[in-house]
């Protein structure tokens, strides 16, 4: 028989080199991309959305508390505080200013008859109560009768609903009891400042 020709010698496959470089990462098709980015802005805006429904519970709270607290002065009150206006500063009486002997009958008579009657119609709204710094002031000027006839904010807390709560403190107060008699004719001007804490000078 002819000759075979001699087999080709086997050559050994190379073997694959363990390696622990890392794997390029998957690239992100635009789609992919845009899905996602249009699924964080839904999420951001649903968050919106539950703080707003969440603020407007709020509001509707302290509406109703300051509604019931209306009520309450409606029903109960004297002469009604009129007046929103500004009319100067200081304590005064017949237009002058006080002296000092004045001002401590004044100090007392505002310690014993205004400040008792405000503080038991003062609610602090309950989303307020933990709210630092929030501080009002307002000013009620009273008649030798005891009838406030005006009142004013001396100083916003910067909160609508803290401001209207201290406007209708005074509002439920009613009529004040008379001027001691040193201090008639009258009218005498009383600041009140209004805080989460309580009510005062």
């Amino acid at each position: 028989p002819p000759p075979r020709p001699a087999p080709a010698p086997r050559v050994p496959e190379a073997e694959k080199a363990v390696s622990l470089r890392p794997r390029p990462a998957p690239r992100e098709d635009n789609a992919t991309r845009l899905s996602r980015e249009a699924l964080a802005r839904l999420e951001a805006r649903l968050r919106a959305l539950e703080e707003e429904k969440k603020r407007e519970a709020a509001e509707r709270r302290l509406e109703r508390r300051l509604a019931e607290l209306a009520a309450a002065a409606r029903s109960g009150q004297g002469a009604p505080a009129a007046g929103t206006d500004r009319a100067g500063n200081g304590t005064a009486a017949g237009g002058g200013r006080l002296g000092t002997a004045l001002e401590v009958v004044l100090q007392r008579y505002a310690d014993e008859e205004v400040y008792p009657r405000v503080r038991r119609n003062w609610a602090v709204p309950v989303e307020l109560s933990k709210e630092r710094g929030l501080e009002c002031v307002m000013v009620i000027r009273i008649s030798a009768e005891g009838r406030v006839v005006k009142a004013w904010m001396e100083k916003s807390s910067g909160a609508r609903f803290f401001d209207r709560a201290a406007r209708l403190a005074v509002t439920a107060a009613g009529e004040l009891p008379p001027l001691p008699a040193p201090l008639r004719p009258g009218p005498v001007e009383i600041g009140i400042r209004f805080g989460p804490e309580g009510v005062g000078r």
